[in-house]
């Protein structure tokens, strides 16, 4: 927690500078991206099934985030960003109903919800491309950095007869590790502080030592397993990967610097 607690602060101390510094811009980001769950989706979700059971595997991903930059006027620029990516989740869902000789019944149900996410912090360099004569601006970036993973794993349980009977529990499992992008970004500037944009580009990040950030209890108290327990599946430990293509769009706003100082149309007529 306390970690999380750091990157947020970071995410919002670095934006906010640039409502004071020179030659920056903040840039809003966010949309689609795909994730290579495979090793989640067989090794946990698909190992159980049955004639009552249904499984939903982990879906692609959305993501949000923020960059602060800074332009040089030749275009070299330097980042900070800051991503949270939510994957879609996953769910195993077991419903075993027993006839006994009337009037005895005996019902079970157990569901799993299965949800991964990742906050990575990332440095990054890119160069933008201003042809001379129009307002748009085409950005070709890199960008690496840590990332926090989590993977949300929630069981609930119900039986009945003879005895009713319903539990739960919900252990976070947690993990650290390198987080790479290269993303292009295509912005058409209304004026000469705000532009909107479109990314595309590609992420690395796949993260193992998944494993518990704290002891888990059940609803009732009881102990179901220590911390630092690692993420298993039926064939061992279990990685989770983010990597996947990357296709969003940005809103881009400029602060006092080199573009404010000059007039817009004037950059647009020079280019850079």
């Amino acid at each position: 927690m306390k970690k999380f607690v750091i990157v947020l602060f970071l995410a919002a101390f670095f934006p906010a500078t640039s409502l004071f510094a020179t030659g920056y811009y903040t840039e809003l980001l966010g949309g689609y991206t795909t994730v290579s769950m495979a090793k989640v989706n067989s090794d946990i979700i698909t190992t159980t099934t049955g004639p009552n059971i249904s499984n939903t595997q982990l879906g692609n991903a959305w993501y949000a985030g923020v960059d602060a930059m800074y332009i040089a006027p030749e275009g070299l620029g330097f980042h900070f960003r800051v991503e949270y990516i939510g994957v879609v989740p996953g769910e195993i869902t077991d419903t075993n109903v027993t006839n006994y000789p009337f009037p005895a019944q005996n019902y079970q149900y157990q569901d799993y919800q299965i949800s991964p996410s990742m906050l990575p912090l990332m440095l990054g360099l890119s160069y933008t491309f201003h042809g001379k004569g129009n307002p748009f601006t085409l950005t070709a970036g890199v960008y690496g950095g840590v990332a926090d993973a989590f993977l949300d794993y929630y069981e609930h349980t119900i039986t009945a007869s003879p005895d009713d009977f319903e539990d739960s529990y919900d252990a976070m499992y947690e993990g650290w590790g390198f987080c790479g992008e290269a993303v292009v970004n295509a912005n058409y500037w209304f004026t000469k502080n705000f532009s909107f944009g479109l990314d595309f580009g590609y992420r690395y990040a796949n993260i193992s030592g998944m494993t518990t950030d704290s002891t888990v209890y059940d609803r009732y108290g009881t102990f179901v397993m220590d911390a630092n327990t690692p993420l298993r599946g039926v064939n061992g430990n279990v990685n989770t990967d983010f990597t996947g293509l990357i296709a969003g769009i940005n809103f881009t706003y400029r602060f006092d610097g080199w573009w404010v100082r000059r007039e817009h149309a004037e950059v647009i007529e020079t280019g850079w």
